[in-house]
C-alpha cells in the first residue's frame, strides 16, 4: 500500500537525531521523504559527537526538551528535570500496538516523544487523540488504582 505521511516538517526542524542519540544498534524507525525540492544541513555521527558532546549528554539534553513540552513535568527545576530525564527509557511502539489496556495495574506511565495514540473507551469509541508531549498512564500510577482506559498506537 501507500505510505501515509505520519507528520510534515518545514524550516527548522531536524530528523535523524534518534538514531544518533541512541547507540550503535539504532536503526532508522521511518522514511524522510521530501514533499518538494529544498535544502538540508547535515552532521555526521562523529561530528556530531565531537562538537556537541557526549552522547549521554546530548539524550539527556533531548529528554529535557521532550519533558518540558510535558505539562505534568515542565514545571520541575533543571535539576530534578535531569534526574528524570536519565532515568526515562525509550520504547519504539508500532502502529495498532495497545500500548496501556484498561483494567491493568500501571506500573509505568508514558509521554509521546513523537507519533499519535488514541484513547479508548469500553466499546473500543476513541475518546481522545493524544501526541508529542503527553504523557498517559499517570493516573493509575499517581492513585494506585487500575487503568481507566485503553490506549493504542495510531
Amino acid at each position: 500500500g501507500r505510505a501515509l505521511p505520519a507528520s510534515e516538517m518545514g524550516p527548522g526542524h531536524c530528523f535523524g537525531e534518534a538514531s544518533l542519540l541512541g547507540g550503535a544498534s539504532s536503526v532508522r524507525t521511518a522514511d524522510v521523504v521530501a514533499a518538494e525540492s529544498g535544502y538540508v544541513m547535515r552532521l555526521s555521527k562523529a561530528d556530531f559527537v565531537r562538537h556537541l558532546g557526549h552522547l549521554d549528554d546530548m539524550k539527556n539534553l533531548w529528554r529535557i526538551v521532550v519533558l518540558r513540552k510535558t505539562k505534568l513535568l515542565r514545571k520541575l527545576n533543571h535539576d530534578k528535570m535531569l534526574e528524570v530525564a536519565k532515568v526515562l527509557s525509550r520504547e519504539i511502539l508500532h502502529q495498532g500496538q495497545v500500548v496501556i489496556k484498561k483494567g491493568d495495574i500501571g506500573d509505568k506511565f508514558y509521554i509521546i516523544e513523537s507519533g499519535t495514540c488514541e484513547v479508548l473507551g469500553s466499546n473500543n469509541e476513541v475518546l481522545n487523540r493524544i501526541e508529542d508531549g503527553t504523557p498517559f498512564g499517570e493516573a493509575a500510577l499517581l492513585t494506585a488504582s487500575k487503568r481507566t482506559a485503553t490506549v493504542k498506537v495510531t
